[in-house]
């Protein structure tokens, strides 16, 4: 079921995989929004996560804040290739996101997210944030990730200078850097770090968002 501001269509790309594909149907994320994103793929099934266009957060003249939750379940044998475009969160507005996603054991994972801090001359320090990210693998933590505008995210401790975060996860077999120790130069692993508890991330961060798109390997 999808409803205005969100639609979505379901489609099957050049191999017969599907891919479902985020399309934007009405002006959003505007204060007080609150959009759900839903996904549970049963056993064996195979999906991609696609978006048509950039999900951009506009400004709250009120101060209010736009929210976006993401819950995703993916069963035995199923795998999920989530990689929407990236949001933007304009300056002055405000932005909380928080994603779920609970692995069966023997699923596949790859999860991209992508934020832009601010559009073109505007100030991220203008932006309020609040985002995070929770993975369990077969009932266990795995992954976990945040980021909020705390004093100091704008630091070098955090961010420092960039304003594009670009993040990639791969848990489960076949999912490419997993199958092989990371080692620097290696152009299959380089960049990636490997998981305590198996599968691997890569982090991207930028001052241009177009550079640091490439650099995670966006096509």
């Amino acid at each position: 079921m999808c409803e205005p501001p969100l639609s979505a269509k379901l489609c099957r790309d050049e191999h017969g995989g599907a891919v479902l594909w985020l399309i934007g149907s009405g002006a959003s994320l505007l204060e007080g929004d609150e959009l759900l994103i839903s996904v549970a793929l049963r056993d064996g099934a195979r999906l991609a996560v696609r978006s048509v266009a950039a999900q951009l957060v506009h400004p709250c003249p009120d101060g209010g804040w736009g929210r976006l939750h993401i819950e995703a379940e993916v069963d035995h044998g199923a795998s999920l290739w989530w990689a929407p475009e990236p949001t933007i969160v304009a300056g002055d507005a405000g932005f909380r996101a928080d994603a779920t996603v609970a692995l069966a054991g023997g699923a596949s994972l790859r999860w991209r997210e992508e934020l832009v801090l601010g559009r073109t001359a505007e100030d991220p320090a203008s932006i309020r944030l609040d985002v995070a990210t929770a993975v369990d693998a077969d009932g266990s933590p795995c992954w976990r990730d945040g980021l909020a505008s705390h004093p100091g995210w704008l630091g070098p401790a955090v961010l420092g200078p960039a304003r594009y975060l670009g993040t990639e996860l791969r848990l489960g077999p076949g999912c490419g850097p997993l199958d092989a120790a990371p080692s620097p130069g290696d152009p299959r692993t380089d960049g990636w770090l490997a998981l305590a508890g198996g599968g691997a991330v890569r982090r991207v961060l930028d001052t241009e968002p177009a550079d640091g798109r490439v650099r995670l390997g966006c096509r």
